[in-house]
């Protein structure tokens, strides 16, 4: 996938202030953007396709 936008929360920021000073980051966990390539024994989506990230957790946990 290659990400065109996330979206950025407060754990984001505060995750963000915590870490700067140690490491390269780049905040947030809601990416959209298109399939760029697949992995192996992968069918789909195809690459081009429009896609949303949707991850099973919330913000600050």
């Amino acid at each position: 996938m290659k990400i065109a936008a996330s979206g950025v929360c407060f754990t984001d920021i505060k995750v963000g202030e915590a870490l700067a000073a140690k490491t390269p980051l780049v905040p947030g966990h809601e990416p959209v953007g298109v399939v760029h390539t697949l992995g192996d024994g992968v069918t789909g989506p195809a690459p081009g396709t429009r896609v949303a990230v949707h991850l099973r957790f919330w913000c600050g946990k």
